[in-house]
């Protein structure tokens, strides 16, 4: 059994880079070409890096990359992911109680918010390695959304955020929005361009770009809070909510009934995506299990 599962990403010129398709980019867009490959470039070698080092100190892995099938995770004493954001949400969908440490390999051009930059030397990562199994790092608690579906929960666990929309991004999303706020069940007929949801993890993503609230300061380790936002509202009346925050005692009445012939729910991006045709209904739980990750240590902030 390996100690350690390793994930990593291909990059976009790995997955999408055809001679053809590498000389239109460098040709139309020669900044954004050299961006890409010397992302690209530092990926590679935080991965050789990686696996190198791993090998050299004998430690128990088996490393696999993204698209590939990695099988239970939760075999594992601990889950590695090597490229950005979105690598280590993909991993985090198939995680319950495994402890997850996620490394941005090319920290000057990837999104890291959950990630730490991968130490750029064969010494610095051999020492941080044995810092995470000699207990040394510090361990930090996401809590996380699960979708009811028509009354079935479906057991996804929801890092950052759901978006519940048309599958169209320019046709109008058309639902019933039910929640609680505080005094009062509310019931409103709604057309806009969707809805998103967002846990306090995922809140400072598309969420607040669409304009939702920014959350209150958080008073304890394993606080559960979410909020909805309404973007792009047709038509707006007085009586129109916009958003709001969603308690753990007053999440079970969120609802939303859909009205949309290709309604979708999209799931942390596009790492799930649900259809949702008219007269379905969409609640919300906590997932029974909060995500663990590794942050690093005070040298490693």
């Amino acid at each position: 059994m390996p100690g350690i599962i390793l994930i990593y990403k291909k990059t976009f010129l790995q997955s999408y880079g055809s001679a053809e398709t590498e000389a239109k980019l460098r040709s139309a867009a020669p900044e954004l070409f050299q961006q890409m490959n010397e992302a690209h470039e530092e990926h590679l070698q935080s991965v050789e890096r990686l696996i190198r080092v791993l090998e050299k100190e004998d430690l128990p892995f088996a490393a696999y990359e993204r698209s590939e099938d990695a099988g239970d995770l939760e075999r594992a004493d601990l889950v590695v992911t090597l490229g950005g954001d979105g690598t280590f949400i993909h991993s985090s969908h198939r995680l319950k109680t495994t402890p997850i440490l996620g490394l941005n390999s090319a920290p000057r051009h990837s999104v890291g918010h959950y990630c730490i930059p991968c130490p750029q030397d064969d010494d610095a990562l051999a020492q941080f390695l044995h810092e995470v199994f000699e207990g040394r790092t510090r361990r930090k608690y996401f809590p996380r959304l699960d979708l009811i579906f028509d009354g079935r929960p479906l057991g996804i666990p929801v890092l950052n955020d759901l978006l519940i929309c048309d599958a169209i991004p320019a046709a109008t999303s058309r639902y019933l929005l039910c929640f609680h706020d505080g005094k009062q069940l509310r019931r409103e007929i709604q057309k806009s361009s969707g809805v998103w949801i967002a846990t306090r993890s995922g809140s400072t993503a598309a969420y607040r770009s669409a304009g939702g609230h920014r959350f209150p300061p958080q008073k304890e380790e394993h606080e559960k809070l979410c909020a909805f936002a309404v973007r792009e509202i047709y038509d707006r009346s007085a009586a129109d909510t916009l958003g709001a925050f969603l308690p753990e005692p007053t999440l079970p009445q969120f609802e939303l009934i859909s009205a949309m012939a290709h309604g979708r729910v999209f799931i942390d991006g596009t790492h799930g995506i649900l259809e949702f045709p008219p007269g379905s209904h969409l609640q919300l739980q906590w997932f029974a299990h909060e995500l663990v990750a590794l942050q690093g240590n005070k040298s490693h902030n």
